[in-house]
């Protein structure tokens, strides 16, 4: 062998070596063809710019009002409070700024990993040496090696192939795999069997191939255009909270043009040099309460949160999307096969009159070397009742008829004893009509059918056909008649963490269907033992037969073969249900594409059922997918009590600040107070939720918002009432304080008013995010374990407490100790304020438990 050709004789027992490209052609297919991408991307998602903070509205204003209070200290005044209040507030922008910078970094690094894990890499040789090559990096004479269950991800011409067949269903619409060829066609045909093609899936078999066109070359991209970028850069959520910020922001705009305007009437005997100061300043404070706190970027770091509490269980998601859909979804579509039961099977009983008979001809149907579990149960069962089945193997082989969903039945021809048997096992629907069986015998065995299938036992019947010696090798098992041997009814065991896994999904508002080739007596028992909800079966001839389904109350579909189950997922789907489905190989792909939600549970799982998949599990465990689902809705109920709060921050300071400026007194909210409330404190609340796990015991719903884009007005009700009691409590401490706030402008607002509204707000706010983590009452949170939710409350009011009461702190914000009695007697009016919250929760609860 050459030096630097790679051995592929020895590894994949190929004919040939290849060298492949060297890093040089590489660089240089890449400048000529571009990378092998056909997907849109948008340009405006490629990551947060820092740059970015620098231009946030208020980070502007922050540090325009900063920079106007200096420099009124130094040339207009003798004070230096203007100067250390503008120092103060030049500060708090510089906070502002770093944080956003930080956060949004920190946000993007994980957001930008996590694409980079859920990208595919395929084996290409190159330098004489096979590597992992993601998929956009392949380049035009790469050589590409496949396997079963690979995706395709550029056009090539096949070089060597064993037993390669490929399903081109994208391009032809024939589920039929396609065996391929080596050399030229030899017909004129568009889809050669000599190349293989981007977007269809390696069916079975090897293959080494050279890379022909990538990108917008292939066949793919000129037949199908270019597909939208699978992972966007922002979710649905964080999409609407976007919006609906960027509206405040304007409405901020304007208020920050009018308080200008409105304070140079307020301000007429002011002298000239002044004007500027002492419009803008305090126009610049009434903006401030317009402008929302940055929540969408709080939205992403509670995505983040939930990603990472699901890989520490060994679960990863591909995008932070994938979280937000999860909590959209309604139901789970389940095979009974691996994921509620055990794989391994035994024997349980039988029907027969001739037992020994019986167990020689399920011997004989069975394969060879098998890891089919029925076979194995078989087997097994007769070597315990003394068959020797190496004997019975060892007979001439003739013929192996595999399994297929029209037979229903597999078998094998032999030669025993100078005759010619076929042996088959199937189910008893499809293989009594083959057999002569008396009626009598024939209601007796359907009779035990049923009881067998009301056990939740798998039922197989055996038969055998004596063959004539003139007679042909019958092409398939239905072309003989055969002599029915018996039933043989099989127990798999379910898996015992099954039952509490499904009331784990039943609780986070998610159903369980069960999908099984079984009976429909069968589908039933086993459903019924393992707690799935409903009294239903659907058959497959149900499926095939009527168009139009009532899907209610369905817990299972029976006698399904793998050709039906995409007719599930879109018929669940056109019943409104969002549909989440469990998958294990690459036969799944299509499944896992095809519903909202696809999850791969196989401990090594590659290929096409990767690519589809939106969540990773690391074991074929229900009990985990459990945990993806309560998972998932808790980071989703606590991203939505983070937005409830931030509107309830939000509106009491614009009720207040509206309040204030009708009043015509000196605005109260002054920008320090303001951007100390947006930096530090509402974030802080805003993040009481951030370890919260107490919900995911109580009952949950899907998301309506996220599954239908419709937006529950009853979501509002709560944050409004609390706004409104929160604001009513600081206009009456205002009025308390300020002696005779009557509405000509009577009464001064002091630096005491200024503590005291601070005070309320910052107690008031966590008083509401301490209620919201009661799931039905605020006193659930007491049995609850919120020890990090008690430690922010704590922190937040001690740090409120000492920028109010510590002298030189207080002088520097532009506030001075409260009067106590004032104080307790606000924050008493706070607390009773909030009852009207709790009375409606409690109403809301009632509605929706009857």
């Amino acid at each position: 062998m050459k030096k630097g050709l790679l051995d592929l004789a020895q590894i994949y027992d190929f004919k040939n070596d290849y060298t492949g490209l060297d890093n040089d052609r590489v660089e240089e297919n890449i400048k000529l063809y571009g990378y092998n991408s056909d997907t849109k991307l948008d340009e405006k998602n490629k990551g947060y710019s820092p740059v970015k903070a620098f231009f946030n509205l208020r980070f502007v204003v922050m540090f325009a009002a900063a920079a106007l209070s200096i420099w009124y200290g130094i040339t207009m005044t003798d004070s230096i409070q203007p100067i250390v209040t503008g120092s103060v507030l030049l500060l708090l922008a510089g906070v502002f700024a770093a944080t956003e910078i930080i956060k949004n970094t920190q946000n993007d690094k994980y957001f930008f990993e996590m694409k980079s894990r859920s990208k595919t890499e395929f084996r290409i040789v190159r330098g004489g040496e096979i590597r992992n090559i993601r998929r956009e990096l392949i380049v035009p004479d790469d050589i590409l090696i496949l396997s079963e269950g690979e995706s395709v991800p550029a056009d090539a011409h096949l070089l060597e192939i064993k037993d390669l067949t490929v399903d081109e269903c994208i391009f032809t619409g024939s589920k039929t795999p396609v065996s391929k060829i080596i050399g030229s066609d030899s017909v004129n045909e568009e889809i050669k069997k000599s190349c293989i093609y981007k977007g269809t899936k390696i069916v079975s078999g090897l293959l080494a191939a050279r890379v022909t066109a990538t990108g917008v070359d292939t066949r793919f991209f000129k037949e199908f255009g270019a597909m939208k970028e699978h992972d966007e850069y922002y979710t649905t959520l964080e999409k609407a909270v976007l919006r609906i910020s960027g509206i405040f922001t304007a409405i901020a705009a304007v208020m920050l043009i009018i308080g200008v305007f409105a304070f140079i009437n307020m301000r007429v005997d002011i002298p000239y040099t002044e004007i500027i100061y002492n419009t803008f300043y305090p126009a610049a404070a009434f903006a401030l309460c317009f402008i929302p706190s940055e929540t969408a970027s709080l939205v992403r770091v509670y995505y983040i949160k939930g990603a990472l509490k699901l890989e520490e269980k060994r679960i990863w998601v591909k995008s932070l999307k994938t979280i937000e859909y999860i909590n959209a979804a309604s139901c789970i579509l389940i095979d009974k096969s691996g994921m509620i039961t055990e794989k391994n099977m035994q024997i349980a009983d039988d029907l027969t009159s001739n037992p020994a008979m019986l167990t020689n001809v399920s011997v004989l149907s069975c394969k060879r070397d098998t890891d089919d579990p029925f076979d194995k149960a078989i087997i097994l069962n007769a070597a315990f009742r003394g068959t020797d089945t190496e004997a019975l193997l060892e007979n001439e082989h003739i013929k192996e008829y595999p399994f297929s969903d029209t037979e229903g039945a597999s078998g094998n021809l032999w030669t025993v004893g100078g005759s010619r048997l076929l042996c088959i096992k199937g189910t008893p629907d499809k293989l009594l009509p083959l057999c002569d069986v008396p009626n009598d015998m024939l209601y007796k065995v359907q009779t035990k059918q049923v009881s067998f299938a009301k056990q939740s036992y798998n039922v197989l019947a055996v038969a055998y056909a004596k063959l004539d010696d003139d007679a042909g090798i019958p092409e398939k098992i239905s072309d003989a008649h055969y002599s029915f041997m018996g039933l043989l009814a099989f127990e798999n065991q379910t898996k015992d963490y099954i039952p509490a896994a499904i009331i784990g999904c039943r609780k986070a508002g998610v159903k369980v269907i069960m999908t099984t080739g079984d009976s429909p007596e069968a589908a039933l028992a086993v459903a019924n033992k393992v707690g799935i909800k409903g009294d239903r079966v659907i058959t497959g001839d149900m499926l095939k037969s009527e168009e139009e389904l009532d899907l209610t109350d369905v817990c299972a579909f029976a006698r399904i073969t793998a050709d039906m189950k995409p007719d599930i997922i879109r018929r669940l789907r056109q019943a409104g249900e969002t549909v989440m489905i469990t998958g294990e190989t690459a036969s799944d792909s299509d499944l896992l594409e095809l519903a909202d939600i696809g999850v791969s549970v196989a401990k090594d799982v590659v290929g096409a059922a990767f690519e589809e998949s939106d969540v990773i599990v690391g074991d074929d465990s229900f009990e985990t997918v459990t945990d993806i689902v309560t998972t998932a809705r808790q980071s989703h109920i606590n991203i939505k009590r983070c937005i409830s709060t931030a509107i309830t921050a939000l509106g009491t300071m614009i009720i207040f600040a509206v309040f204030n400026i009708l009043l015509g007194t000196e605005f109260i909210i002054s920008p320090v107070i303001s951007s100390l409330l947006a930096v530090l404190i509402i974030p802080a609340a805003c993040f009481i939720y951030f370890e919260n796990t107490a919900d995911i015991r109580n009952l949950t719903e899907p998301s309506v918002y996220i599954g239908s884009g419709h937006l529950r007005l009853s979501f509002f009700i709560r944050p409004l009432v609390q706004m409104t009691g929160l604001a009513a409590a600081e206009i009456i401490y205002y009025v308390i304080s300020s002696g005779n706030a009557a509405p000509d402008g009577a009464g001064a607002l002091t630096e005491l008013t200024r503590s005291g509204f601070l005070l309320i707000f910052v107690f008031g706010l966590l008083i509401i995010c301490i209620s919201n983590l009661g799931r039905n009452t605020v006193f659930d949170v007491f049995r609850a374990h919120q020890t990090f939710a008690w430690m922010i409350a704590g922190i937040t009011f001690a740090f409120s407490l000492i920028i109010a009461f510590v002298p030189v702190v207080n002088t520097a914000l532009g506030l001075a100790a409260p009067d106590i009695l004032s104080l307790i007697i606000a924050i008493v009016i706070t607390v009773l304020l909030q009852v009207p919250a709790e009375l409606i929760r409690a109403t809301m609860n009632r509605l929706n438990n009857n």
